[in-house]
């Protein structure tokens, strides 16, 4: 359980393959003030997932692409 294990060594966040970035991790880990970060995000279609579900911050292959989607808003 990467939310015990996080709470267990004092970590302030954990990071996960994006396919276990659920909405139930993501809400146990900001339950306790854990930050979420999820690897590695390559589509858009997974980035709008992730973010909809509320992780902190992803980690790409990507950034060139995902840094152009951002600067449009």
């Amino acid at each position: 359980d990467p939310v015990k294990r996080a709470l267990k060594i004092k970590a302030s966040g954990i990071h996960v393959h994006y396919r276990f970035a659920t909405q139930k991790l993501i809400s146990r880990a900001h339950k306790h003030n854990l930050l979420i970060y999820a690897w590695t995000v390559n589509s858009e279609k997974d980035l709008f997932s992730l973010i909809q579900k509320g992780v902190d911050g992803i980690i790409t292959d990507k950034i060139d692409k995902f840094s152009k989607i951002f600067n449009k808003q």
